[in-house]
C-alpha cells in the first residue's frame, strides 16, 4: 500500500464525491423514482427529508461548534508558561526540523493529557503536566510541528464539517476515521524519515509507552500526539518499519484522483452558474394563453354538461387503486397538447387535474408566470403554482370523461393579488396559524381527446354542481368530501409582542398597548409559572364596545379584570378575589356594555377541577360571585374547554369528555345549569366500530361518542343563530372534521348539520 501522505488525498477525494453525490446526485436520484415510480409521492422528499436533513445539520454543527469552545476554554483556562530554558530551546529546534518559518507558543496545562496542537488561526502547543527527558520531548514536539507544517488542523475539519453536513451517512464515518489513522501515521513516517534504528527505537519506545496512558476522548479540531489503542498500534508498525516503500504509484494516484475531481466540481460550478443565468435572463416569453378562449366556466351550460357525465361501473375501485399504486411503467410520449387547455398526461387520468387547475387560476392570476412554468404532473394532494389543494375527489364520469371535486386555497400574500383572488368565483376567506387565506370549492370537467392526451372542458362551483346532481348515483369516494366550514376571525383582537399587550380596532392596522404588565397577565397559579408568554386565549374580550382582560389567579396576583370602553383613552381596574390563588383557566364575556361574567376554573387536581363563576352589572365596577357554573358534583368536574355568554342571561360552559359531549347551559345567568341533550347521528353516518362499540356495554351512549367525537366547545354565533362544533380529543377547537349542529332558538334546541371540516 502507498504511503500514508497520498493515502490521506484519497480519503478527501472519495469524501468529496461522496459530498456531491449527496448534494447534486440525490436530487437526480430522486427525479429517476418518480418517474419510475409514477410521482406517487414526488414532494415528500423535499417537504419532509429536507427539512430532515438541515435540522440534522444544524444540530451537528451547534454541538460541534459548542465541544470545540467549551474545550478550547478548558485547555486555555488551566494553562502557564513554560520556564525551562531547555524546553524552549528544544520547541525552537524541533520546529526548524520540521521546516516550520516561525516556532508556536509552548505551555503547559492541567487540563490536557496529551501534547496537541490548538487553534486555527493563532495555534499554541500545549503538553500536560508531567516530566520529559529531552530526547522524547525534541519527538513529542517535531511530530507536533509536522502536523502544523501538513495544516492537518484544517484537514481534519474539513472531515468534520463534511460529517455534519452528510451526518446520516455511515462511509463519511468509516472515511473519517481511516483519514485521522493516516494523519498520525503520515507525521510519524515523516518523524522517523532518515532516523536511524536508535532514533526509531526511542520513537516507537515513546509510542509503547503512551499505550498505558488514559486518554479522554478525541476533538476533531485539534492535533494530538496520544490516540486510541488501535491507531498507535498502526503507528508503531509503521515506525519500527525501516524498509523504503516507493511512493510513485500513490502519487500518480493522487495526482489522478485530485485532477478528476476538480474537473468534476469545476463542470458542476459551471452547470449551476449556466442554470443561475438562465433564471436571470429567461427565454422571450411566449404567452400560451393568447389565442385561446376560456373554457365553458361558472355558467349553467358548464354545470348542465357536467351532470350529465355519467359514472362507470366499477370506478371506485379502479380509482382507489389508481391513486394507492399509481403507474409502475411511464411511457415517453411526443407532444400532442394544443393550447392551454389540453394537456399531454402518460399518468393516471386524475393526475392530470391539479395541472389544469393551475392553468386556469394563473390565467387570472399571472399569465407570465403560468406561460414559464410548464406543468409537471406534481404533487396531486398539494397542486402546483401557488395553489395549495386540500381536499379533493372523484364525482362523476370514468377515465375517457369524468368531472373531479376540489376544495383548493391560496394565501393572501398581499392586497392587489388579494383583489384579484377576490374576484374569481366562489371565493371564501379563512385562517389557519394567523394567516388569511381565500378557500375555493371548484368542479373541473375534463375529456380524454386521445391516448395520453386530455382537454378541460368545463370548470363550475361545486355547490351548484352538487345541487344539479341530487338524486343522481356518484362516486363512491364523493360520500368523504365533507362540507368545509370556515372559521372567520375576529375583526378586533389582541396580541402579545415583544413582551408587550396591543389591540386593535382597524384590523390590525394600528395597534395600542395595554396598560398591563406582562408578569401580572401571564400569572396564573395552579404550577403554570413561566407557561403563558401572552394573554391567554379566552380570557379577554375585543370588541367596537367593549375591551377587557382578565387575568392574575397566582398568590402573588389576584384575579383582576381590566376594561375600557373607549377604545382604550381610559381604563379601569377591578380586583375580583385573592380567594383562589390557583387558577388554571379564565373565560371572560361582554354580552353587552353593562353585563359581563368571567368563569375561572381552580383547584385541579389531576383531571378534576372547579369552575367559579364572576358577574358584573355594572359595566366591570362591581364584581360579585355567582357561585360554582356548571355541573355541581362534589363541587368539582373534568376540565373545563370554554365558557361564555350570548346574552346577560343565556350562556354555556363545556367540559373535556372522552365518552360522550358534555355542554351545560344556564337561562337565568348563571343561577342554575342544566346538561344539553344532543340529536345523535343516524346510523348510515356511523362506522362499524362505532356501533360495535354500543353494543359492548354502556360506556358511550351516543353514536357521535362512541365514533370519538366527544369534545364540545362553547356554541358561537349571536342570538340569530348558533353553531356548536363536537371535535374529536386530539384535534384542536378550530381546526379538523368535526360533527356540526346550529340552534335558532338560543341553544333550547339543537340541529344536526353533519360532518364539516373546520379552517
Amino acid at each position: 500500500m502507498f504511503q500514508a501522505k497520498y493515502r490521506k488525498v484519497l480519503w478527501a477525494v472519495l469524501t468529496v464525491h461522496l459530498l456531491l453525490v449527496h448534494f447534486w446526485g440525490v436530487g437526480r436520484l430522486w427525479a429517476f423514482l418518480q418517474r419510475t415510480l409514477g410521482y406517487r409521492h414526488p414532494r415528500v422528499f423535499f417537504m419532509k427529508i429536507y427539512p430532515l436533513w438541515f435540522a440534522g445539520t444544524l444540530l451537528f454543527t451547534l454541538w460541534q461548534l459548542y465541544s470545540y469552545q467549551s474545550f478550547r476554554r478548558k485547555a486555555l483556562r488551566g494553562m502557564h508558561p513554560i520556564k525551562e530554558s531547555w524546553i524552549r530551546g528544544i520547541n525552537l529546534q524541533a520546529a526548524e526540523e520540521a521546516g516550520c518559518t516561525r516556532e508556536l507558543p509552548l505551555y503547559r496545562s492541567s487540563e490536557v493529557e496529551t501534547p496537541m496542537v490548538i487553534g486555527f488561526k493563532s495555534r499554541v502547543l500545549l503538553i500536560p503536566e508531567e516530566e520529559y527527558d529531552s530526547a522524547s520531548l525534541r519527538m513529542i514536539l517535531l511530530h507536533e510541528y509536522i502536523h502544523v507544517k501538513n495544516h492537518d488542523v484544517w484537514y481534519k475539519l474539513f472531515f468534520t464539517a463534511g460529517i455534519c453536513m452528510v451526518w446520516f451517512q455511515p462511509l463519511l464515518y468509516l472515511l473519517k476515521g481511516a483519514a485521522f489513522r493516516d494523519v498520525e501515521i503520515a507525521c510519524d513516517q515523516k518523524v522517523v524519515r532518515g532516523k536511524g534504528e536508535a532514533d526509531r527505537s526511542a520513537y516507537g519506545q515513546l509510542l509503547i509507552d503512551s499505550l498505558k496512558r488514559r486518554r479522554s476522548r478525541e476533538l476533531p479540531y485539534s492535533a494530538y500526539f496520544y490516540n486510541s489503542r488501535a491507531v498507535m498500534r498502526a503507528r508503531l508498525s509503521v515506525v519500527m518499519d525501516e524498509a523504503e516503500h516507493p511512493a510513485y504509484l500513490g502519487a500518480l494516484i493522487s495526482l489522478l484522483l485530485a485532477a478528476e475531481t476538480f474537473a468534476l466540481v469545476l463542470t458542476l460550478g459551471f452547470h449551476t452558474a449556466r442554470e443561475i443565468r438562465r433564471q436571470q435572463e429567461p427565454e422571450p416569453l411566449v404567452n400560451i394563453y393568447e389565442g385561446y378562449e376560456l373554457p365553458e366556466s361558472f355558467t349553467a351550460k358548464a354545470v348542465e354538461a357536467m351532470a350529465a357525465v355519467e359514472t362507470g361501473e366499477g370506478l371506485g375501485e379502479e380509482y382507489e387503486t389508481a391513486a394507492l399504486d399509481g403507474p409502475k411503467d411511464v411511457p415517453v410520449i411526443e407532444k400532442q397538447a394544443q393550447g392551454p387547455w389540453q394537456i399531454d398526461n402518460p399518468y393516471a387520468y386524475w393526475r392530470a387535474v391539479p395541472d389544469f387547475l393551475n392553468r386556469y387560476v394563473m390565467y387570472y392570476e399571472d399569465q407570465e408566470l403560468g406561460s414559464r412554468r410548464e406543468p409537471e404532473l406534481l404533487e396531486y394532494m398539494t397542486g402546483g403554482i401557488g395553489v395549495e389543494i386540500r381536499d379533493s375527489t372523484l364525482i362523476l364520469g370514468d377515465e375517457e370523461e369524468f368531472v373531479y371535486g376540489l376544495r383548493f386555497r391560496e394565501l393572501v400574500s398581499d392586497e392587489e393579488r388579494a383583489k384579484t383572488l377576490r374576484r374569481l368565483p366562489g371565493a371564501q376567506s379563512g385562517y389557519e396559524d394567523g394567516y388569511e387565506y381565500l378557500y375555493f370549492e371548484w368542479a373541473l370537467h375534463i375529456r380524454k381527446v386521445k391516448e395520453n392526451l386530455y382537454e378541460l372542458a368545463g370548470v363550475a362551483e361545486l355547490k351548484e354542481l352538487q345541487e344539479a346532481c341530487r338524486g343522481k348515483e356518484l362516486s363512491p369516494k364523493y360520500e368523504e368530501f365533507a362540507e368545509i366550514d370556515f372559521w372567520q376571525r375576529p375583526k378586533c383582537r389582541a396580541r402579545t409582542w415583544d413582551g408587550v399587550t396591543e389591540v386593535t380596532w382597524d384590523d390590525g392596522k394600528n395597534w395600542i398597548e395595554v396598560p398591563i404588565s406582562l408578569d401580572k397577565l401571564t400569572a396564573r397559579g395552579d404550577g403554570m409559572e413561566g407557561i403563558l408568554t401572552g394573554v391567554q386565549e379566552k380570557s379577554y374580550v375585543v370588541s367596537e364596545e367593549v375591551t377587557a382582560f382578565a387575568y392574575g389567579g397566582s398568590p402573588e396576583v389576584p384575579v383582576t379584570v381590566t376594561c375600557s370602553f373607549d377604545q382604550g383613552v381610559t381604563w379601569n381596574t377591578s380586583v375580583l378575589t385573592y380567594a383562589y390563588p390557583s387558577v388554571r383557566r379564565l373565560f371572560l364575556s361582554f354580552p353587552d356594555t353593562q353585563h359581563g361574567f368571567l368563569v375561572l376554573t381552580c383547584d385541579r387536581t389531576m383531571w378534576q377541577e372547579c369552575s367559579i363563576l364572576f358577574r358584573t352589572c355594572d359595566g366591570g365596577k362591581t364584581w360579585e360571585e355567582a357561585g360554582i357554573a356548571g355541573p355541581g358534583i362534589n363541587q368539582s368536574h373534568s376540565l373545563t374547554t370554554g365558557a361564555g355568554f350570548i346574552t346577560p342571561e343565556v350562556g354555556f360552559l363545556t367540559i373535556r369528555s372522552s365518552q360522550d359531549p358534555e355542554l351545560y347551559r344556564t337561562a337565568d345567568g348563571g343561577e342554575t345549569w342544566e346538561w344539553q341533550e344532543l340529536s345523535d347521528i343516524p346510523l348510515e353516518m356511523a362506522e362499524d366500530y362505532a356501533l360495535e362499540r354500543l353494543k359492548r356495554g354502556d360506556e358511550w351512549k351516543t353514536l357521535i361518542g362512541a365514533m370519538g367525537y366527544c369534545m364540545a366547545y362553547p356554541p358561537e354565533g349571536d342570538e340569530e343563530e348558533l353553531r356548536l362544533y363536537i371535535t374529536m380529543e386530539e384535534y384542536s377547537e378550530l381546526g379538523g372534521m368535526k360533527v356540526k349542529y346550529h340552534s335558532e332558538d338560543l341553544g333550547e334546541s339543537w340541529i344536526l348539520d353533519g360532518y364539516v371540516y373546520r379552517r
